[in-house]
């Protein structure tokens, strides 16, 4: 959603009874017709967008099963190696980004 100010004032810079009583007329109409419209939101085709991409993300799974099962596999048959180059890289990355 975008919002926008379009430089409309919405406190009068003159007091209201130094106006015409025409134009206070004028203004009771307007006020009281666009009291009966309906307000809407109107979501950019981005903003839609994400929204999927939101609810995608909240139905899926926060644990793979499937890479859980292939780890145990690999750590119970004593084949799960860890790459100590890789490991110290990104724990040197996550802790100079901080």
């Amino acid at each position: 959603m975008k919002i926008e100010n379009n430089g409309v004032n919405p406190l009068a810079s003159k007091p209201a009874n130094s106006a015409h009583p025409v134009e206070k007329n004028n203004r009771a109409t307007e006020s009281t017709s666009s009291a009966g419209s309906k307000d809407k939101a109107i979501l950019s085709a981005r903003a839609r967008e994400l929204s999927k991409a939101r609810a995608a993300l909240d139905e899926a799974p926060d644990v793979r099963s499937d890479k859980v099962q292939e780890l145990k596999q690999q750590v119970d048959t004593g084949k799960y190696e860890i790459n100590f180059e890789e490991l110290a890289r990104k724990l040197l990355n996550k802790l100079c980004l901080k």
